[in-house]
This record gives C-alpha cells, sequence and structure tokens, in this order.
C-alpha cells in the first residue's frame, strides 16, 4: 500500500501506511493531486494542557467578536457541556453566514476577515476545552489541511464511502482520519456532546463531502496485535453501543420530528481511518513534534 509522512518544520518524519479500501483509496487520491504543505487547523493534548488558560482565551475571543457586532452568547463564569454547546452552535450558525458568497456582510470590508478569524478561533478554543475538560487523559488529536483551500477538489460522500463512517477497531494507536470538512455538529456529536437544543434548533450537519482534511488521533488502547475474532467482536460491540447511545438520546429527548437517526447521512457519523502509523514513538514524542516544532508538509509514496 501506498505510504504518506507527516515532515515538521525541522524536518523530523513521521512514516504512515494507507489503509487497503475505499477510503484509504480515496484519500490517497485526493491527496496526491494537491499541494503537499501542512495548514495546521486545531487539536489538543489535554495532558498538557490548562483549562484556566484556555477558558481565559475563549472569553476574550469572544469578547472581541461581540464587539465587532457578532451575535455571541454571554459566558458564564463557570463553563459547563451546555453552555460550551451553545457557544459553539453560535460560532455555526454565524460562521455559516459570513462563509456564504453573497451576504450583506460583504459590505464589512475587511472587518469581515477579522470576524473569521475570530470565530474560527472560537471554533477552535471551544474543541480544546471540552477535551481538556472531558476527554480522557490519554487521548490527543490534531486537526490540519494538506495544500491550499480549494473547495473544488473535494470528494462527494457517496453511499460507498457512507458504509465506511462506522465504528471500527484501529490498525494501531496512532492513526489518520478523514476530516469533518463541515461546518457545525454531526449527529454524533450531538449524541456525544448531550446537544440537545442543536437538534431542536434544526442546525444537526452530516458530513456530505471529503476533503484533504486530516485528524490525526492518539488512541491510548494498542490494538495491533489483536486477533480478528476479537476485533470483529469488539466492533460489533462498540456499534451496539452507539446505536443503544442514538436510540436513547433521540427517545429520551423527544427528538423523533427533527432527526431520522436511522438514516445513513447521520447513523454513518464516525470519521474512518485512512492511514495508520508505522513508527512507535511516545506521546511526548508526538506532542513535541506536532505542537511544539510544528508540521510543515507531507510527503507521499506509491506503491512500487
Amino acid at each position: 500500500m501506498p505510504k504518506i509522512s507527516l515532515v515538521s518544520n525541522s524536518g523530523k518524519k513521521a512514516s504512515f501506511t494507507f489503509v487497503d479500501n475505499i477510503v484509504g483509496e480515496t484519500m490517497f487520491n485526493l491527496i496526491k493531486k494537491r499541494e503537499k504543505n501542512i495548514r495546521p487547523s486545531h487539536g489538543s493534548f489535554n495532558m498538557f494542557a490548562d483549562p484556566s488558560a484556555i477558558e481565559v482565551k475563549l472569553k476574550k475571543i469572544v469578547k472581541e467578536a461581540s464587539a465587532l457586532g457578532v451575535d455571541m452568547p454571554d459566558i458564564p463564569d463557570t463553563l459547563d457541556r451546555d453552555s460550551l454547546n451553545r457557544i459553539h452552535e453560535a460560532f455555526h450558525v454565524v460562521e455559516e453566514v459570513y462563509m456564504a458568497e453573497t451576504t450583506e456582510y460583504i459590505k464589512l470590508g475587511e472587518d469581515i476577515k477579522v470576524i473569521r478569524r475570530l470565530l474560527k478561533d472560537v471554533n477552535f478554543l471551544v474543541h480544546e476545552l471540552e477535551n481538556a475538560l472531558f476527554a480522557p487523559k490519554q487521548a490527543a488529536f490534531t486537526v490540519f489541511y494538506i495544500g491550499e483551500h480549494n473547495v473544488s477538489d473535494r470528494v462527494i460522500l457517496n453511499s460507498e464511502l457512507r458504509k465506511m463512517f462506522i465504528h471500527t477497531s484501529m490498525p494501531n494507536r496512532v492513526t489518520l482520519h478523514v476530516g469533518y470538512a463541515t461546518i457545525g455538529k454531526n449527529l454524533l456529536h450531538a449524541v456525544a456532546d448531550n446537544d440537545v437544543e442543536l437538534v431542536k434548533h434544526g442546525n444537526i450537519r452530516p458530513q456530505l463531502s471529503l476533503s484533504t482534511e486530516t485528524i490525526w488521533h492518539w488512541n491510548p488502547v494498542n490494538l495491533i496485535n489483536t486477533s480478528k475474532d476479537d476485533k470483529d467482536k469488539r466492533d460489533k460491540r462498540m456499534r451496539d453501543e452507539w446505536e443503544n447511545k442514538v436510540r436513547d438520546f433521540v427517545v429520551n429527548n423527544n427528538l423523533q420530528d427533527y432527526v431520522g437517526w436511522k438514516d445513513p447521512i447521520h447513523y454513518n457519523s464516525v470519521q474512518p481511518c485512512y492511514a495508520y502509523s508505522d513508527d512507535d514513538m511516545s506521546l511526548e514524542e508526538w506532542y513535541h513534534m506536532i505542537d511544539k516544532d510544528g508540521l510543515a508538509q507531507v510527503e507521499l509514496y506509491e506503491d512500487n
């Protein structure tokens, strides 16, 4: 299978092998025709994070956005899951307007650039704070884009690709996943965040296409030596758990009239793995490579 290397600013390389399925093939072909520079987005190594410092940054950015006329919610003194949900929804709704090609906000001129930067910062900081406060301390992720922004290079998420957006065991504790490539939250995000109001407001946004957006993910559980039988049992258990969670979320909150959770566009909403690590680096080594050194580019290697 072809390989891809992440290259840091200091020249350190980390190799990954593309998975042998339609997701790996699609992402390889998508990345192959793009520029190879990496545009960092956001992420969290929450075992090294300071939630208080992140919260201070978030409040500052929201205040700056509000001063420019952006309709942002008030931030309470104590941030909990629900208040973070509402802040994220406010970002999502406003960002969709500012992303539109034709909008009255174009009249704002240069201010729109500042506003969109602030909105992106709000999004990133909310995710970082959520991960620092609520995620397991051995979980880590970072999101980045390969090449310059170009929506025309996206691949439509057809029915065959959609079948792969399900819970499965990972081939390594360090993996690269298809990015969400969408503003807002899908049903999986809403269930994970217990975000009932988002669904009632009609603001669920299922993923419709693939881009070069990539999620680097660290899983503390190493599954490399898991037998196929054990892997199959684990996969079935994860899918059963997801079905129970989403059913309970919809039924217990009377959301049946708001979302058809059995529709694959909503039900199949797990970002699939497209490549797995060939290296045996510690989490601390990854943290220094990604967060401290920074990622600069990728190198792609085709099959011989």
